[in-house]
């Protein structure tokens, strides 16, 4: 279920990104990082 919610809001900061035109891959790649830390705690 938690990994559900952080999926979930990857989502809405992709859809936030796309929205403004300002997705940038470095940011992406940020995010993806530190879910992939947050998913290895587990």
């Amino acid at each position: 279920m938690r990994s559900n919610q952080l999926t979930d809001n990857l989502k809405a900061l992709y859809a936030q990104f796309e929205k403004d035109g300002q997705m940038d891959i470095r940011v992406f790649v940020i995010i993806m990082t530190g879910l992939l830390k947050v998913n290895s705690d587990f």
